[in-house]
This record gives structure tokens, C-alpha cells and sequence, in this order.
């Protein structure tokens, strides 16, 4: 993966994110939220690896040949994919509100919900990162 991307998933402020859609802690590092689609609090949150699942509505095929990893069909997946199901943006925009969100935690600890495109400089070097690199970061997946 593009180390402009990593870096913006390492400082997208998780915690503020998922508190903003309800999430509560349930155990050390990981949140719980209500599943969107099965409405249950079972969608949980972890932010050390950044990944989330659904206890209800993860499903997976079959392993890559090439990495030994289940294919996830749906209910988990990245922080992109968290925003893109949370949000019900495409891919696209989901990274770019991602890669837009780079200044520090507001103090507040409410968290901003702006569009990407509301967002003057940031928002264009996020556009410019999204066209850029997801294209291609999508092929590896």
C-alpha cells in the first residue's frame, strides 16, 4: 500500500469516528457499534489494527491461492471500508475523507462530519492521493 495512505489511516481519529456513531468501548482497544444492516451491537471496532467485523453478517470465501487469506464478501474489512459502509459513500469517497482528516483530534471530541470537498487544501491533496493511488491500490485487493 501507498505510504501516504498508511500514514493517513494511522492518523484518521478513529476513536472520535466511531464514538461519533455511537460506539462504545468494550474491551481494551476494541469498540462496539450497531450494525447497520443487521441492527444488532455487534460490529466491533479495533483500533489497533485498524480493521473492523460484524459477529452477525461477516462472511467469507475461499482462501487466495496466492496469500492464504479468506476472500471477506461482506461485514469486515479496513477503516476505508468502515467509513464506506458506515457512510454509504463509494470507496472513493470514503478514502478521501480519510486522507482529508489530518489535523489533530478535536478537542471537543466531536467529530467532524463535513464533506471532503468542504474542506479547502486538505481536500484537494486527498482528492489528488485518491485518484492517484486507490485505483491501484483496489487492483491488489
Amino acid at each position: 500500500m501507498n505510504p501516504l495512505i498508511t500514514r493517513a489511516i494511522e492518523l484518521f481519529d478513529l476513536v472520535g469516528y466511531v464514538i461519533d456513531h455511537g460506539g462504545e468501548e468494550a474491551q481494551a482497544n476494541q469498540w462496539a457499534l450497531v450494525c447497520p444492516t443487521c441492527g444488532k451491537k455487534k460490529l466491533v471496532v479495533d483500533l489497533g489494527r485498524r480493521a473492523w467485523h460484524c459477529w452477525v453478517c461477516e462472511q467469507y470465501g475461499a482462501a487466495d491461492v496466492r496469500t492464504g487469506k479468506r476472500q471477506v464478501l461482506q461485514g469486515a474489512g479496513g477503516l476505508i471500508d468502515l467509513v464506506q459502509f458506515l457512510e454509504g459513500w463509494d470507496r472513493k469517497r470514503a478514502a478521501e475523507f480519510v486522507l482529508a482528516d489530518q489535523s489533530p483530534a478535536p478537542k471537543s471530541g466531536a467529530y467532524r462530519r463535513g464533506s471532503p470537498g468542504q474542506r479547502g487544501e486538505g481536500a484537494r491533496w486527498a482528492e489528488n492521493i485518491a485518484t492517484t493511488f486507490l485505483p491501484r491500490m483496489h487492483e491488489k485487493d
